[in-house]
């Protein structure tokens, strides 16, 4: 903001960005086409979209048909059961830390990629981020040693989803 002095009164000049306030405004527009009116086409019989299009829907394989939804409206996401905390329980009851990586002090984030199935069970478990291969070993034994899930939905019915799980290994 500027004052600027005159004889007669003091004006107020407020310097305005343009490019910031159409960027910001951009996104607000983006946020209420992707929260109000896609999902409100979706769920209404007023146009001709298929649920389907208003997500990213991949073909996992041609033997099974399955299709995996990544994002979308009136979805919920798949939950371990108990919740964040009974995973977070889970995953540090179960671990059994390499002793490999004990002796060398090796720590850090393996991220896993793993579907959660229909019927709740864990399928397909990838290493996303690697640390190290003794760590990745047990990230991947933990994820598939897994209770099944509640399983995610969309518009209510249960669907296969993809699914990211960060293992944090830290030495006490």
């Amino acid at each position: 903001m500027m004052y600027a002095k005159s004889a007669y009164k003091t004006e107020l000049y407020i310097k305005f960005d343009y490019a910031a306030h159409l960027c910001v405004l951009k996104e607000i527009m983006i946020r209420f086409l992707f929260m109000v009116i896609i999902p409100f086409l979706c769920a209404s019989n007023a146009c001709a979209l298929d649920k389907a299009d208003c997500c990213k829907v991949q073909n996992d394989t041609a033997k099974t048909g399955n299709k995996v939804f990544d994002r979308g409206g009136h979805e919920i996401m798949p939950r371990f059961p108990g919740g964040e905390k009974a995973l977070s329980e889970y995953l540090s009851t179960n671990m059994k830390y390499p002793e490999d990586a004990k002796k060398n002090g090796i720590t850090g984030r393996v991220v896993v990629s793993c579907s959660i199935e229909k019927d709740g069970s864990v399928t397909n478990a990838k290493v996303m981020k690697s640390v190290e291969p003794s760590l990745d070993a047990e990230a991947l034994r933990l994820v598939n040693s897994f209770p099944k899930w509640i399983p995610g939905s969309r518009f209510g019915e249960a669907m296969r989803v993809t699914y990211v799980i960060p293992v944090v290994f830290k030495l006490p």
